[in-house]
């Protein structure tokens, strides 16, 4: 890379990419840079920058920065040292815990504002550190990640392939990190890593001795570049000869403990079991049946006879109660009936009573008040709330109507039974509707009302009628008297109708009729 500056700028010229770049401002914390490439279609933006160290010169600093950020145009990046971290966890020992220069509360809501993404960083964790000079001890080895690159999601968008190594550094306190755009392409291996399972074999330890003597250099920072790669690299070709895949070493391990546990014929090996086990467990072991042919393992749920897992049988486990509970409902003629799901869900709410109301939830949690939210009288209860509370459904009215359904699909059944024919559907409805309104008619009171003489008037006559409802037509009948209460005529005729109000208004109509008539 070669760089070359005059007074409009800098001519960077990276592997086969050329950058015209052209110097725009320049301050004691801030360095922007007007990025070209070659092609010239895609401008961007560099921004140098050093975070100011005072907490005054903080919050204007990074207020400016953020106007400036979301007032551009163009994609661009900020990078440098920033004397803050944006997480908690990005510094050790940095400061004291009630010390707020710690959290960098400036630069935070900055990016925040005006939504900068970390571009993250392949490398050591923290790019800054420093020792007290009055103590020896590594605790006080402060360590931070001040440096790093954040882009603009335009700029992320342009630049995909773009990655932040952090370098290791020489003489600084500071780490270099260096921005690569097109870095992502080059990594297609994982990345190494160092398994802390391979220090469980001694062998490990002349790996490591034999690779980091192998090579050598003058220069101690190639020298150290060296016997690391070289290191990683014998630990990695080691780990594929030794360890292999750690999924096959399982299975080879599943199949040697089966092999050496249990014959070819399907016996248990009871010398092996008691040499590898307690005699207790060895007892328990060999009590196992073993099934009459091969088959794999599979999980089983010891909570229900079947083997599946269930919310029911977890529960009642957790409680300490019996795995399975009789059923003490038919829920299935509830489950399986032709109705909405939401009703269904009710109807095992109401029977179960397990209604969300104000006294059931004060069982398991604290409420201003378990009292009804209509009369605020009582608790509220599923019994309360439908069947106590004033002006609702109580519960004689509700066993009328359920007892007229019975007898109405009863009667039905002793129909189809006698005179081989059944109700339709409609007119079953209508019978339950006529008894259900003659048997609720007869719980009312009968009000006070004043003594009319049943005796009519010399040369009137008094006319009596009533009608009698059938499924499908109604009889109707009238007596008519004189003054003398004597019996002047009887009336009676078939309609069609079966409507109540309407066959009685049907009655008196025809019998006043009827009366003119013999009057004349």
């Amino acid at each position: 890379m070669s760089l070359q500056w005059d007074q409009q700028g800098a001519l960077l010229y990276v592997g086969r990419l050329l950058c015209c770049v052209l110097l725009n401002k320049q301050t004691k914390t801030k360095l922007s840079h007007r990025l070209v490439l070659t092609p010239p279609d895609r401008p961007w933006l560099l921004i140098g920058t050093y975070g100011p160290p005072t907490t005054l010169e903080k919050e204007v600093f990074w207020d400016e920065l953020g106007d400036f950020i979301c007032q551009c145009t163009l994609p661009l990046i900020i990078m440098g040292d920033l004397n803050g971290t944006l997480k908690d966890n990005e510094c050790l020992n940095y400061s004291k815990a009630n010390n707020i220069a710690r959290y960098s509360f400036d630069l935070r809501r900055m990016v925040l504002r005006s939504g900068l993404i970390d571009l993250g960083f392949i490398g050591t964790r923290f790019t800054w550190f420093r020792r007290n000079a009055n103590s020896t001890t590594t605790t006080s080895l402060k360590r931070a990640r001040l440096d790093r690159a954040m882009g603009t999601a335009d700029w992320r968008v342009n630049w995909p392939n773009a990655i932040v190594q952090h370098l290791q550094a020489a003489v600084s306190d500071h780490n270099p990190i260096m921005l690569d755009t097109n870095g992502g392409r080059k990594c297609t291996k994982p990345q190494f890593k160092y398994e802390v399972m391979w220090e469980r074999d001694p062998r490990v330890f002349w790996v490591v001795i034999n690779a980091w003597h192998a090579l050598n250099h003058p220069d101690p920072m190639v020298n150290m570049y060296r016997k690391m790669k070289h290191t990683k690299d014998q630990l990695s070709k080691w780990n594929k000869f030794q360890f292999r895949k750690l999924s096959v070493q399982i299975e080879e391990a599943r199949a040697n403990l089966k092999g050496d546990f249990i014959n070819e014929n399907l016996i248990w090996n009871e010398q092996r079991i008691r040499e590898w086990f307690g005699t207790v467990d060895a007892k328990h072991i060999l009590n196992i049946a073993l099934p009459a042919a091969r088959k794999d393992d599979s999980w089983m749920w010891l909570g229900e006879t079947s083997g599946q897992f269930s919310i029911k049988s977890a529960y009642h486990l957790v409680k300490n109660g019996p795995r399975s509970l009789p059923p003490t409902w038919q829920w299935k003629l509830v489950w399986n009936t032709q109705m909405h799901t939401r009703l269904k869900i009710l109807c095992w709410q109401i029977l179960r009573d397990a209604l969300p109301t104000r006294a059931k939830l004060g069982q398991f949690m604290a409420l201003p008040s378990v009292y009804c939210p209509l009369c605020n009288d009582e608790e509220e209860t599923s019994i309360h709330l439908f069947w106590n509370l004033p002006n609702n459904l109580d519960f004689d009215t509700f066993l009328i109507g359920a007892l007229c359904i019975i007898e109405v699909i009863w009667n039905n059944r002793n129909k189809v039974i006698h005179e081989t024919n059944s109700t339709p559907l409609n007119e079953v409805i209508g019978i339950v509707r006529r008894q259900f309104h003659d048997h609720s008619s007869a719980r009312q009171p009968l009000s006070k009302i004043a003594e009319i003489s049943a005796t009519p008037p010399t040369g009137w006559l008094a006319c009596n009628t009533d009608v009698s409802i059938d499924a499908d037509q109604s009889y109707r009948a009238a007596v008519l008297r004189d003054s003398s209460n004597r019996i002047q005529a009887i009336y009676s005729i078939h309609l069609s109708v079966t409507n109540p109000t309407l066959a009685e208004a049907l009655t008196i109509v025809s019998a006043a009729e009827f009366g003119r008539i013999i009057s004349c």
